[in-house]
């Protein structure tokens, strides 16, 4: 499969971004396990400015080095986009179980 490598040093405006998904593009598929709202709990938010950007806008987000490496890419100098996407889903989904659970037990006093 070629690939190719888009560096931009400032921001990149696209009417949509896509990664590909398929199921026929991936193997040993299997059901994740991971506690994701405890993985998300213990990454620390930080507020930047690039250095790069002379407008200096502020911004949310992670440092690479210091977080899990599940989200960061090989190097742990960048973020996977993609698997912060996946564990974001499964905290939510962790999430919504927990409250639909304290949801029954309200109703059923």
């Amino acid at each position: 499969m070629a690939s190719i490598t888009f560096t931009a040093a400032g921001g990149v405006r696209a009417t949509s971004f896509t990664a590909s998904s398929s199921r026929e593009k991936k193997k040993d598929i299997s059901k994740s396990e991971l506690d994701a709202t405890s993985l998300l709990k213990n990454i620390e938010v930080v507020n930047f400015k690039y250095k790069e950007d002379s407008a200096l806008e502020p911004h949310i987000g992670f440092i690479a080095e210091d977080t899990d490496p599940l989200l960061s890419t090989l190097n742990r100098n960048q973020m996977d986009l993609g698997n912060c996407i996946g564990v974001l889903i499964k905290a939510v989904q962790e999430l919504t179980e927990k409250v639909e659970g304290i949801e029954k037990k309200l109703e059923e006093k």
